[in-house]
């Protein structure tokens, strides 16, 4: 018996490549030997690369969220001067330990957002008698957060770096510095526009490959569409909220 010599380790390299240049192979290829493994080690080091180049914008943001605070919350009225600028340092130059657990909480953040996915996907299924199960939609969402999460990091990055960390001062400027809906409406503020921002053409990716595994697992066309629809409204609107909350 000749062995394959193609490995395991080579297959799945291939699907994550596929899941960018053609997602209807890499989701058909899943559904008899799904991958996790290998894209979960590719998001993961598009992840640390995407978390440095954002780094000094990160940092600058930080001050200015700090600072807004420091004029907005009343925690920090009863501090005095040498305690705010001792808190402004502290969010300009954190410890090496709160970058690593920074870093630690993306990769976590990534895993929980995997799991929401294949899990959001996995009752669309079921409601929609489709043929797939919790391994191929666990396998699914981790080919898709190579794009969606890994290279729009790495991307978001090189923007930052490219227009400089003093162009960023709220968590608002980081999620649309992206390619964004939010360009699309400029006049729009607050809440609603910081929801728009956060809807970037990764997310739009993100909902087409979404899209696309369902349809994969034979789930109607209605539900394939509604549910992505839903995930991606949903995630831009906890992103927006969160933005808004923070001085966006």
């Amino acid at each position: 018996m000749v062995a394959d010599p193609v490995g395991p380790q080579s297959n799945d390299l291939k699907k994550v490549v596929d899941t960018i240049v053609a997602p209807k192979e890499a989701f058909a290829s899943i559904q008899a030997t799904p991958a996790f493994a290998i894209p979960f080690l590719v998001l993961v080091f598009l992840v640390i690369i995407g978390f440095f180049l954002q780094r000094p914008a990160q940092l600058h943001t930080s001050v200015a969220v700090m600072q807004h605070m420091a004029a907005t919350n009343p925690f920090f009225h009863s501090m005095d001067d040498q305690q705010k600028q001792q808190a402004l340092h502290n969010a300009a130059h954190p410890p090496l330990w709160q970058a690593a657990i920074g870093l630690i909480m993306l990769v976590i953040g990534s895993l929980f957002a995997i799991f929401l996915n294949a899990l959001f996907l996995l009752a669309t299924n079921a409601v929609g008698s489709g043929k797939g199960n919790f391994q191929t939609f666990w396998s699914g969402s981790t080919l898709i957060a190579v794009p969606t999460l890994g290279l729009s990091s790495v991307v978001l990055g090189i923007i930052t770096l490219l227009r400089g960390a003093d162009a960023f001062s709220t968590m608002g400027d980081l999620t649309g510095a992206l390619p964004n809906l939010g360009m699309l409406a400029p006049f729009a503020s607050g809440l609603f526009g910081n929801t728009l921002g956060s809807i970037s053409i990764f997310s739009l990716w993100g909902l087409a490959l979404n899209l696309l595994l369902l349809r994969s697992a034979g789930v109607s066309k209605v539900l394939a569409w509604v549910v992505p629809i839903a995930i991606t409204l949903g995630g831009a609107l906890i992103m927006g909220a969160m933005a808004h909350l923070y001085g966006g």
